[in-house]
């Protein structure tokens, strides 16, 4: 963010932040939270900061942290593949608001002009506020399937432009009240929810632990489930979880079925894109740090086991599957040897990235590997998949027994 706070942001809102080290809207939590004066308990150890905030990586464990699902869905001109490495489908930010010990108020209503009085009065009083929005209805946004998608935003503090919103980009931007209004309006599941910090928090650090403790039972148990989630059919269990896991190296083994991913991806284009999104969901779109939020939650493990009771928490096992699934992500995308893939990795955060053109003389190679290599590469990636399916079970059973569950 630029160091050059806009007029109209709110007091204590950070107006200048490092490359976002945490999934994105914890990190923007954790700017609200702090704005808020929500502090980390005080103690003896120094891990926790006590008298400063919380930390991302605290609040991204309690949370919920990680988990995983496997979705792929066709359409008329893409095939789409989601992995979702972080906890889901649970209430990923509303487990982050009901353990962090602040007070958290929450607004939804039908109405617009309610909408933007619940944030003007919420502003009035100095707090920050989080709305939900569709990201493709941002101006700035880059079009696509993954723009559909609903985002959320705090809203830091009003302007002459209109409201300053963070959107963990590293920039303040303004809109103007309709844009903002458009955007939150957009998805009826979300629209025009809001929430703010009523009073910040006093958690004591048996009362944090507790908390902690909480949460990796919720994050260890979601991971081993053999049942489908809350709200979930049950036909789809076998896509969450490590169930999911194990979907997903059979899918990728099956060359003789329409859902085995020989026959979903036969098509060169829809082959490029699975391939690039498989990538982006374990290294990018859920955390800069990559490694499908396995390290994010080793820091946390790390941070946690100086509490009480929580000294038995060893968070190596998840450093080394970060390490695990960051090299997965390379063999995602052939370890340099293809290079459309190739070009794709080295354009990263830029638009030229995205997509690419059949009559590029890339593509038509790439159309010639496909045809030749698509079903050998599909075992490779089940077959690197396999130890980390083992080691990923392992680790979630030592993190529940650390907790005490058996």
């Amino acid at each position: 963010m630029s160091a050059d706070l806009p007029a109209g942001i709110l007091p204590g809102y950070a107006g200048q932040a490092p490359v976002e080290q945490a999934p994105r809207d914890v990190g923007i939590w954790q700017r609200v939270l702090a704005q808020s004066g929500t502090l980390a308990p005080a103690g003896r150890e120094d891990r926790l900061n006590p008298g400063h905030p919380l930390d991302a990586g605290m609040l991204f464990g309690l949370a919920g942290g990680i988990g995983f699902m496997v979705f792929t869905f066709e359409y008329a001109e893409v095939t789409t593949a989601t992995i979702v490495p972080r906890f889901h489908p649970g209430p990923f930010v509303g487990n982050l608001l009901r353990r962090c010990g602040a007070e958290v108020r929450q607004a939804e209503t039908t109405s617009a002009k309610v909408a933007q009085r619940n944030l003007d009065e919420a502003l009035d009083a100095g707090r920050a506020v989080v709305v939900r929005v569709t990201r493709g209805a941002l101006p700035w946004s880059g079009g696509g399937l993954a723009d559909q998608d609903p985002v959320d935003l705090a809203v830091a503090g009003r302007g002459s432009g209109g409201y300053i919103v963070d959107d963990a980009s590293g920039l303040l931007r303004t809109l103007a009240p309709g844009q903002l209004a458009q955007a939150r309006a957009r998805r009826r599941q979300d629209r025009n929810w809001q929430a703010h910090v009523a009073a910040p928090g006093a958690l004591t650090r048996e009362e944090l632990a507790g908390r902690v403790r909480e949460a990796i039972t919720e994050t260890c148990a979601a991971l081993l489930a053999v049942e489908a989630p809350a709200g979930i059919p049950a036909r789809f269990a076998k896509n969450f979880g490590l169930a999911g896991l194990r979907t997903w190296i059979e899918r990728l083994r099956d060359t003789r079925t329409k859902k085995g991913w020989t026959a979903m991806f036969a098509d060169p284009a829809r082959l490029f894109c699975g391939l690039r999104r498989v990538h982006e969901s374990l290294e990018q779109d859920w955390g800069p740090m990559g490694g499908a939020l396995r390290t994010d939650y080793a820091a946390f493990l790390a941070a946690a086991r100086d509490l009480p009771g929580l000294h038995r928490v060893d968070p190596g096992d998840y450093y080394r599957l970060g390490e695990r699934w960051s090299a997965f992500a390379d063999l995602v995308l052939g370890n340099g040897q293809v290079p459309l893939l190739e070009q794709y990795r080295s354009s990263l955060g830029q638009a030229a990235g995205r997509g690419f053109d059949t009559a590029d003389p890339d593509f038509q190679e790439f159309t010639g590997w496909a045809e030749t290599h698509r079903a050998g590469h599909f075992a490779a990636l089940a077959d690197a998949l396999e130890p980390i399916l083992e080691a990923e079970q392992a680790a979630a059973r030592r993190l529940a027994g650390a907790v005490g569950i058996t």
